[in-house]
């Protein structure tokens, strides 16, 4: 994970920089490894890890959207799947 310098501004803050604090926090913790070693009804893995639906979940709510449908503006978001570490 990226490195960032937090510094105090006047400058407007866009909403999604909430997403490399998110991105930061989780990376703390063991929530990718958790979440994907979960076994699933069929024994198969998934196509999507569920910890990509977890973290774009917390992505959404992080920027004030409650609703999943929302993730398809940030489907191809390359800045959105940097900060957290979204593979797929």
């Amino acid at each position: 994970m990226a490195k960032f310098k937090i510094e105090t501004t006047d400058e407007i803050i866009p909403t999604q920089s909430g997403l490399a604090l998110l991105g930061l926090l989780i990376s703390k913790t063991k929530l990718s490894q958790r979440l994907d070693q979960l076994p699933t009804e069929t024994g198969v893995a998934p196509e999507i890890p569920n910890s990509a639906i977890a973290k774009s979940y917390l992505g959404l709510l992080v920027q004030g959207k409650t609703e999943f449908d929302h993730i398809e503006a940030y489907r191809d978001d390359p800045f959105f799947k940097k900060c957290l570490e979204i593979e797929t």
